[in-house]
């Protein structure tokens, strides 16, 4: 699994309480992260067998497959942009 820096930035906004710091982001990890993702593999909407990426949009998170040739692509050209989850 790889996660973009709009995923990373949208956890750590969802996660981040003024008056807790950041001890809410577990639970943030827990429903936006660990619930969806759960809930998009059971639609069959991804293939579990494949990388997935993680990426955000207005909405909250989304997940996608990423391909085999786009994989090395982007391991190529952006290993800074994402971080990997095994």
């Amino acid at each position: 699994m790889q996660l973009t820096d709009a995923a990373l930035d949208f956890l750590a906004d969802a996660g981040y309480d003024p008056e807790f710091g950041a001890r809410p982001v577990k639970r943030a990890i827990q429903r936006y992260l660990l619930n969806d993702l759960s809930k998009t593999m059971l639609a069959q909407h991804i293939d579990r067998t494949k990388p997935i990426i993680v990426d955000a949009d207005g909405n909250g998170l989304v997940f996608r497959n990423l391909s085999i040739n786009k994989e090395r692509e982007c391991e190529t050209t952006h290993s800074r942009s994402f971080v990997r989850i095994s």
